[in-house]
């Protein structure tokens, strides 16, 4: 795993706002070119969800990309039996980790997952984490 590295900095505004906002459309329209072509997505109570590849093809434009090193999945226990996965994402730009997010999924607290296998649960835990 790359190494996180600490330096001073200041946040200052990077250009120009407008043009910031225009390239951002620019991307969306891109990315939603692409998910309506090849249909990645799901439809969940009438809205499109992404799936995961869709949002590590949006990250690609801004040189960035997201995963989840296997040491940081974790078993979720309740009263002694596994109920679920939890997942830290982390997201790398030029080798170096620029932020992460986590992610769950549990059979308790969803009972769609009930019947799902523990490899199908650690795996949404991941894109849940990833998509953040």
């Amino acid at each position: 795993m790359p190494a996180i590295i600490s330096q001073d900095f200041s946040l200052s505004l990077q250009g120009s706002p407008y043009k910031r906002i225009d390239e951002a459309r620019e991307a969306a329209k891109a990315l939603l070119q692409v998910v309506e072509e090849n249909k990645s997505y799901t439809i969940i109570n009438s809205k499109k969800h992404l799936h995961i590849e869709s949002w590590q093809f949006l990250g690609n434009f801004y040189g960035v990309t997201a995963g989840v090193p296997d040491e940081q999945v974790h078993d979720i226990y309740e009263n002694g039996e596994w109920i679920g996965s939890r997942a830290y994402a982390v997201v790398y730009h030029n080798s170096l980790i620029i932020g992460g997010a986590s992610g769950r999924c549990s059979i308790i607290d969803e009972t769609d997952w009930a019947e799902k296998s523990r490899k199908q649960i650690e795996n949404m835990a991941k894109t849940r984490a990833m998509s953040k």
